[in-house]
């Protein structure tokens, strides 16, 4: 029985070395994490994506509001200038007389 165990261990052990040797001699190209090919999963892709997006949405919020900022300056400047009547005008800092 026990000869007959270490004879099994020892065609095991020759068919590893044997499939090692083989795939050494003739690689394969590695399959992706599921074995789709060239489907690869990178965590640090993702992370660059988030910070990308961050960035882009903070860029955005400074954008909305420069524009908001730039309709409330035109709307009081033109309410300054269209008037007849005393108005103070936000850009000059004066008053303004009827004219």
């Amino acid at each position: 029985m026990r000869k007959r165990l270490i004879s099994v261990a020892k065609t095991a052990t020759v068919t590893a070395v044997a499939l090692a040797g083989l795939t050494i001699i003739f690689p394969q190209p590695a399959a992706a994490i599921f074995g789709f090919g060239d489907i690869v999963f990178d965590p640090t892709s993702y992370a660059t994506l988030g910070k990308i997006f961050t960035s882009d949405a903070s860029l955005l919020a400074k954008t909305i509001q420069t524009y908001n900022e730039t309709v409330r300056i035109y709307e009081s400047s033109s309410t300054c200038t269209t008037r007849r009547s005393t108005c103070r005008c936000a850009s000059a800092g004066r008053r303004d007389l009827p004219g």
